[in-house]
């Protein structure tokens, strides 16, 4: 599946393009079609928390939250892929680092005790980590700054609503990575747990900071808002699954549920929908034009 997802999306982005791909395009899509792929396929497995799916053993909502970025980002490489700009490779391909790094960081150096090197599913994620991390970092690199696909800045409302998400989620990261013991469960659901702490805050430090690399650019935008609003809805079905899966005989309890990440990435993403109606970013487009 993950072969020919990534063979088939290969085709379909050369047939979209009117221009011979340099290098750097064919490195970055390349990397963006194995991060759609491994993201959505493997967000099956982590829902479902299967123990061989992931390299340490994770609470059930923490994998269920990652399943949803990894939809997430499989859409986000999808609209990059599905466009002509080097400006939407270049977002997707810097969330995707801002997700990976700061988390290698952390794991190489406080964390590498929670790994056991004698599972085959540790070595494939140590070896795919370290793959991406490398030929992402190479292709923002290699591609040019300027690109010759223009792109109309976002409108006003847009942009209060990229300043707002890339805002709220870049402190509760900062929060999560800086301190992921705190005090209050509102903010710290798993305060024993360093690592899975660390490990969602990644995706809301990927969020804000394509929230804020969104600003100059309207298609930009609507791609960070699609990916709020996919991981958010994400969130809001995994805190519903993780109260029914916490007591299967009263089947939901309110106080089971994650209310302040529900709460806070619906808000979210139901500002990332308003951003998109008002600025009109969900209405059929022009093609762009060089």
């Amino acid at each position: 599946m993950l072969v020919g997802t990534v063979w088939a999306g290969y085709r379909f982005w050369r047939h979209g393009l009117a221009h011979e791909p340099s290098r750097a395009e064919v490195l970055a899509a390349l990397v963006l079609l194995g991060t759609l792929a491994g993201g959505f396929w493997g967000a099956f497995a982590w829902w479902q928390n299967l123990a061989y799916a992931f390299s340490w053993s994770l609470p059930g909502l923490a994998a269920r939250m990652l399943a949803a970025a990894g939809w997430s980002f499989a859409l986000a490489a999808a609209f990059a892929l599905g466009s002509s700009s080097i400006r939407h490779l270049r977002l997707v391909l810097l969330m995707l680092w801002v997700y990976l790094a700061p988390l290698t960081l952390a794991i190489l150096t406080l964390h590498l005790e929670r790994f056991d090197f004698t599972r085959d599913v540790t070595v494939a994620f140590f070896a795919i980590v370290v793959l991406l991390l490398v030929s992402s970092s190479i292709a923002l690199f290699a591609l040019p700054r300027n690109d010759p696909v223009s792109d109309a800045l976002p409108r006003a409302p847009a942009r209060l609503a990229l300043w707002t998400i890339g805002a709220v989620a870049g402190c509760w990261a900062i929060a999560l990575f800086v301190k992921p013991d705190g005090p209050s469960p509102l903010i710290w659901t798993w305060p024993r747990d360093a690592l899975t702490t660390r490990l969602i805050a990644s995706m809301f430090l990927a969020t804000s900071v394509g929230a804020f690399a969104a600003l100059p650019g309207r298609r930009l935008g609507r791609t960070v808002f699609w990916v709020t609003i996919a991981y958010a809805l994400g969130i809001m079905v995994a805190g519903f699954a993780h109260a029914v899966w916490a007591d299967p005989v009263l089947v939901l309890k309110v106080e089971k549920l994650p209310a302040s990440y529900m709460v806070v990435w619906g808000v979210l993403g139901a500002i990332a929908a308003m951003a998109l109606l008002v600025s009109g970013a969900s209405e059929t487009e022009q093609p762009e034009k060089a």
